[in-house]
């Protein structure tokens, strides 16, 4: 832009400039836009200072500072005066707060007048295409659910038990049914999950609140990131990488997999025996036998030749369906999403390569990917629905509305950035002329991390300009961030609390001083004063219990289209019977109560997927006619195959499986028992229609029980979070124990006198067991 031919160029040629989210701007985008500013006829730069909350990306508010006082000023027709989105309450209740927030500011610039008038008696929209009066929703804008733990009121219970509160309350929320307005605010309607959004500080809060809401039965939409690693995303560049390269056998073998055409044992068995058969040959891509999608792959693969990355994506969704096997993955709107979103991607990439003027293609698209997983930016898709409670950040709420907004967090500290990495300047105002100059950047260790409190450097640290600049920095920063927040609200806003308080409000309302309470959990008045009057808001205490019961989510089948016909091939169901998820036809599943049979296992730490698996593989292999000091080192040798020897001793691990024995003993006196008892079967139209034809069944039990009255089939469960899954994990295996039934009723394999007794899971870290049954539906 300083070359002087090239602005010479743009000088012909730009008409307009137009900056929107001025206020966000960082010093190198600042001095590119005065550079082209220079040679445009026109330039509208558009922001408000009060929303600049990108500080982490450079961003700073003194830039747009300077530009207004280098320009004369913002003149009053500039201003914007009315807000649109908002009911009255929740407009003077922001001006309260942010007047006092931005003292530098003034007043006209930070003050709203609602667009909207809510006396309380009709709904009057100032509009001539609106103008009518409408009945208003029947509650008040402000909410303040402050929550107490009914085992003490003074003390909340940590972070998980805020989250599970305010998910729990979400789902009472909507089963009152408040009204809503719709858009247009002619006509109310009861409010749905989708209305609603859940506001956190980081991506971390994100997740745990949207397990919180799983917990309590709901959905929620979340964006996060970790594209690249979902079965839908994997299973559609497996099948791009087989197009590209029809020897990619990882890529084979994950179409295999992913579709469900062959089991893992069965791809490790067909590799191994064709490599063994083709030592000698320097191809490797084949040995699969049957695999008609790899066929149908390998017969897409002409059709692509002068097709985009974009293009090819789209015919294998097409042409393969995928979408119908993402959807049979569970969680639909998710997978869809997801699928949506790398076609999105591959937009991208094909606009990145035109803009660079570099060739695209297929292999680029997915080495683009890689880059973007190995930079964590392959976001997945946020999975909105009208029956999803969002979630998401207060930086990612920017720019946006929610009929009713939850303000999580009040309670966070102030975060300073002293240390790290900072930009200092050595002027007090920007030099527009020089923008990129009188800048240095400062790098301070911390060399006690997080012990870094009460030490003598700390103490010093607290006393120096540098620290007094931070704190104001990170003051203004969150004010920003709060009234991002805080106008999001259209119909109603909602602030949780607990005994912690608010601290976050209490500082932006306070200048900040976090020790002045803000909302009273005894009072229906806030200290936010419009027309001399305070704001009012509806406060209720609420008691929850410490733990909260786990709901199971709503799993109703999927409804879709029937398979295009003249298209595709007839759908046959896989000759193997997958026994993870299908059900014999007709047969429902029962859960009995949890029977404790043994103690809570100990182990230290975070709860690792590999202290599960050594507790099971243990409690299978374990004999008790071993002497003691054998059964120890089978134990320890387990927790050392597992890598868990600091987390579970190997005498506590010895001490659970005895326990387990002695209730088998107690309950079943069996004859025998097995470990890892595997059963195939030929079963004749185990379909609902009686049209599937013969299909295959393996089964494998992780612990077979042979007893006076016939079988026990034992499976073990993963790590239940203290019990509180068991539900869900005990259902997520009554499949594999169902077709034991199946098996019985048709394989002549077995002892006539056999019979399935009982079907248990088996919980080994909590010590606990259920018994599953079956009935006919």
């Amino acid at each position: 832009l300083r070359v002087e031919t090239v602005r010479e160029t743009l000088r012909e040629e730009l008409d307009l400039l137009l900056v929107d989210e001025f206020q966000d701007t960082s010093p190198i985008q600042l001095d590119i836009f005065l550079q082209i500013s220079q040679l445009a006829r026109h330039s509208i730069w558009v922001g408000d200072p009060k929303q600049s909350i990108y500080g982490f990306r450079g961003a700073e508010p003194a830039l747009m500072k300077a530009i207004i006082h280098a320009t004369g000023g913002v003149k009053d027709e500039n201003i914007l005066k009315k807000s649109w989105r908002s009911r009255p309450d929740i407009v003077y209740a922001t001006n309260a707060i942010f007047e006092r927030a931005f003292e530098g500011m003034p007043r006209e610039q930070i003050v709203l007048e609602p667009a909207i008038n809510d006396d309380g008696l009709g709904f009057r929209v100032e509009s001539e295409t609106l103008g009518s009066t409408i009945n208003p929703p029947p509650s008040t804008a402000l909410h303040h659910w402050h929550f107490r733990s009914e085992l003490d009121e003074r003390r909340p219970p940590g972070a998980p038990w805020f989250d599970n509160c305010i998910a729990d309350q979400v789902r009472i929320l909507l089963e009152r049914k408040p009204l809503i307005f719709n858009k247009k605010r002619d006509q109310t309607r009861p409010i749905r999950p989708g209305d609603i959004a859940i506001l956190c500080r980081s991506n971390r809060q994100c997740l745990s609140m949207a397990d919180a809401l799983h917990r309590a039965g709901l959905k929620a939409a979340i964006a996060r990131n970790g594209l690249l690693e979902t079965p839908e995303a994997k299973l559609a560049i497996a099948c791009l990488k087989y197009l590209l390269t029809p020897s990619d056998s990882l890529a084979a073998a994950e179409v295999l997999f992913l579709t469900g055409s062959l089991d893992l044992e069965e791809i490790v068995e067909r590799r191994l025996k064709y490599l063994s058969e083709n030592s000698d040959s320097p191809i490797y891509g084949g040995g699969w036998g049957d695999a008609p999608i790899l066929d149908h792959l390998l017969a897409l693969r002409h059709r692509t030749a002068d097709l985009s990355a974009s293009e090819i994506l789209n015919l294998i969704l097409e042409e393969l369906d995928l979408r119908r096997a993402a959807i049979q993955l569970g969680n639909p709107d998710q997978r869809l999403d997801n699928l949506d979103r790398l076609r999105r991607y591959a937009l991208d990439y094909e606009s990145a390569c035109q803009r660079l003027h570099s060739a695209a293609s297929l292999g680029g698209f997915l080495l683009w990917l890689n880059q973007l997983a190995n930079n964590e930016l392959d976001a997945q898709g946020s999975g909105e629905t009208e029956d999803s409670v969002k979630v998401l950040t207060y930086h990612r709420s920017k720019g946006l509305e929610y009929p009713l907004t939850i303000c999580h967090a009040l309670e966070q500290n102030l975060k300073e950035q002293v240390w790290g990495l900072n930009l200092v300047s050595e002027v007090e105002a920007p030099d527009l002329d020089n923008i990129l100059g009188n800048r240095w950047l400062r790098f301070w260790v911390n060399p006690y991390a997080d012990q870094l409190r009460n030490t003598p450097l700390e103490a010093a640290l607290s006393q120096t300009e540098e620290s007094a600049e931070a704190r104001r920095t990170a003051l203004e920063e969150e004010a920003r961030l709060l009234y991002v927040g805080l106008t999001r609200a259209r119909d109603y806003l909602v602030f949780p609390t607990t005994g912690k308080g608010t601290g976050w409000l209490n500082r932006v309302f306070s200048h900040g001083d976090d020790s002045i309470p803000t909302l009273d959990p005894n009072s229906d008045e806030t200290p936010f004063y419009h027309a001399e009057m305070p704001v009012p808001i509806e406060t209720e205490i609420i008691y929850k219990p410490k733990d909260f019961p786990e709901t199971l989510p709503d799993e109703s089948p999927v409804k879709y289209h029937a398979t295009r016909q003249g298209k595709s091939p007839k759908i046959r169901p896989p000759l193997w019977i997958d026994t993870q998820h299908e059900m014999p036809p007709g047969i429902e599943a029962t859960l009995g109560a949890p029977v404790a049979w043994g103690n809570w296992l100990e182990f230290k730490g975070e709860y690792e997927p590999a202290i599960g698996k050594a507790v099971a593989t243990f409690l299978m292999a374990d004999d008790p006619t071993l002497a003691h000091s054998a059964r120890l080192a089978v134990a320890q040798k387990q927790l050392q195959i597992r890598g868990v020897t600091e987390q579970v001793s190997a005498e506590h691990l010895l001490r659970q499986s005895e326990e387990f024995r002695a209730f088998l003993e107690q309950k079943f006196q069996p004859k025998k028992v097995l470990g890892k008892y595997a059963a195939e079967s030929l079963l004749l139209n185990p379909s609902p229609t009686g049209k599937a034809g013969s299909r295959l069944l393996k089964l494998e039990a992780d612990l077979f029980l042979k007893t006076e009255k016939g079988w026990v089939v034992i499976a073990f469960a993963p790590f239940a979070e203290g019990m509180k899954k068991w539900k869900q994990l005990a259902i997520g295996l009554a499949p594999g124990l169902a077709w034991w039934q199946a098996l019985k009723k048709r394989s002549d394999d077995l002892e006539s006198s056999d019979r399935l007794v009982e079907c248990w899971v088996v919980f080994g870290l909590e010590g606990q067991g259920v018994e599953v049954g079956f009935y006919v539906s």
